[in-house]
């Protein structure tokens, strides 16, 4: 097998992982399995201490930093001592990872040297079902929001080329949201191989330290920052609105106000009809700009925590921006004639523009080039 490093992080562990330890070192040698112990504590010093009497390296976080920040603690740790061209093989320390798979993932990592290698699970009968639904779900949401499909998201076991340990060191997250951030970013610039393992489950997931609600939360994080920063654009267009309609002057009739003031002429009808439509379309495009501006500060700074130039991202978000706005009114008015029904057409297309602005904006207006 190639140049690869086996990394498991590590919380609270029991006997399984010096089962796991001791079985990896059949395989591989003792000094390219790494272990993170995260902040376990004292009373489990002694799990670790004998992994490192079989010659495995430890590593150790004096207090709980969370899965993702272990795992960045590990690439770095590779980076350092084993070079850049070397790889690594993450797995979970609770058994759930078979070294038969995690052998099979190695020699996947060597047919596919380039490829992200996904340990994929069969979720076959005896599947809890919170993690069969927890899997599914964000299955649906990967494609839905990359475009790409992949069976297993949250699969722990994985290959990660030499290629991709930059990205691996910078992806955002410090804990179970990292692997999700992280298969997210590398979709956008690696091919995906997937190698099925066998499921494992022991005493239906009970020891596993996912927090349904705080960590979904984290998980879906990037999209459900993105949807609140789209929602304060929506209220700033709609103050905005009322405020430009409230002090923009009824100087946009094209007939004298003395005409638009007699209602039973028809002509003075018409120059009360042309001020009051100019006045609501320059308030909207006035208004959709001051939204658009707020819109794309929150994106950049809060939903994609962007760390390039504004002036390119700002550029290629107008491009979206103006493109967005003309093919909700083309789709809408176009689709309309078809169903009859104006609103909620316009809220379908509206939705779909919505996800594949969520797309557009972070692969191609706030993508992130990994580092070198």
């Amino acid at each position: 097998m190639g140049n690869q490093i086996i990394v498991i992080p590590s919380y609270h562990p029991d006997e399984r992982l010096l089962t796991l330890a001791d079985e990896l070192c059949a395989h591989f040698a003792p000094e390219r399995i790494l272990i993170v112990d995260d902040g376990s504590g004292p009373k489990d010093a002694h799990f670790f201490d004998a992994c490192r009497e079989k010659g495995v390296r430890v590593l150790t976080h004096e207090i709980n930093r969370g899965k993702g920040r272990a795992l960045k603690t590990a690439v770095e740790d590779v980076r350092e001592h084993f070079g850049a061209d070397c790889g690594i093989i993450t797995a979970d320390a609770d058994g759930q990872h078979l070294v038969k798979d995690i052998v099979r993932v190695a020699e996947d990592m060597d047919a596919h040297p380039d490829a992200l290698v996904l340990g994929s699970r069969d979720f076959g009968k005896g599947t809890p079902w919170k993690s069969l639904f927890g899997n599914r779900l964000t299955s649906f949401f990967f494609f839905v929001t990359t475009g790409r499909k992949c069976r297993d998201t949250q699969t722990g076991l994985r290959g990660i080329p030499a290629s991709l340990m930059p990205l691996a060191a910078v992806t955002e997250g410090e804990r179970y949201e990292y692997e999700m951030n992280f298969l997210m970013d590398a979709a956008l610039v690696a091919p995906f191989h997937t190698t099925v393992i066998e499921t494992v489950y022991y005493d239906d997931n009970k020891g596993s330290h996912f927090h349904p609600v705080r960590d979904a939360v984290r998980v879906y994080g990037r999209f459900i920052r993105f949807f609140l920063s789209s929602c304060a654009g929506f209220v700033v267009d709609i103050l905005m609105f009322m405020l430009f309609m409230k002090i923009l002057p009824d100087t946009f009739a094209f007939l004298p106000a003395t005409l638009a003031a007699h209602g039973t002429d028809p002509v003075a009808g018409q120059a009360v009809f042309a001020g009051t439509a100019a006045k609501i379309v320059v308030s909207t495009v006035l208004a959709r700009l001051c939204s658009g501006i707020v819109n794309f500060l929150l994106n950049k700074y809060y939903s994609f925590k962007s760390r390039k130039r504004a002036a390119g991202e700002a550029l290629r978000y107008f491009v979206l921006f103006i493109c967005l706005m003309a093919a909700s009114a083309l789709l809408t008015a176009a689709l309309s004639r078809l169903t009859q029904m104006p609103t909620p057409t316009k809220i379908v297309v509206d939705v779909v523009l919505f996800l594949a602005s969520y797309r557009i904006q972070r692969a191609w207006v706030f993508r992130q080039a990994p580092p070198a």
